[in-house]
């Protein structure tokens, strides 16, 4: 019989070869028993499926009914545009640690530059300034209808 050591939580050396232990599974920390895939720490699973989620997909900036009409423009559409304003948004690019997808990032930027054009009487925002440390410049215009 083959004897698996392994250090446990206390980081000393332990021994086992199965006896005392179903099927020779080595276990440690909290489990359900009874779910599928047990032998996982609930604990380390739990935290690794809160942060996947706050890090991967989910909005927080939501766009404000009216500026659903305001564009998010670049440099050569502007030319027929009145530049009315300048806004500074910003928002957390990282969670607990972790930084969070470039394009979210940018995405959520764009909706709260919308969300202030509203604001200053525009219809349409350019970014004037890279996206740094999850903060941005966005210039608003006021642009004929398209």
């Amino acid at each position: 019989m083959r004897v698996r050591r392994y250090r446990g939580r206390q980081g000393k050396l332990e021994r086992r070869d199965g006896a005392g232990v179903a099927g020779g599974e080595v276990r440690h920390g909290k489990f359900f028993d009874g779910l599928p895939g047990k032998g996982h720490d609930v604990r380390v699973t739990g935290t690794g499926i809160l942060l996947s989620m706050l890090v991967s997909g989910c909005t927080w900036v939501k766009l404000d009914p009216s500026a659903r009409n305001i564009r998010v423009i670049e440099p050569g559409q502007a030319t027929a545009c009145k530049k009315i304003g300048v806004t500074r948004v910003s928002l957390l690019d990282k969670v607990m640690g972790m930084r969070r997808s470039r394009e979210k990032v940018q995405e959520e930027l764009n909706t709260l530059a919308r969300n202030s054009a509203v604001d200053l009487g525009g219809n349409a925002v350019m970014a004037d300034s890279p996206v740094e440390d999850g903060r941005q410049v966005f210039v608003v215009f006021k642009c004929p209808p398209a």
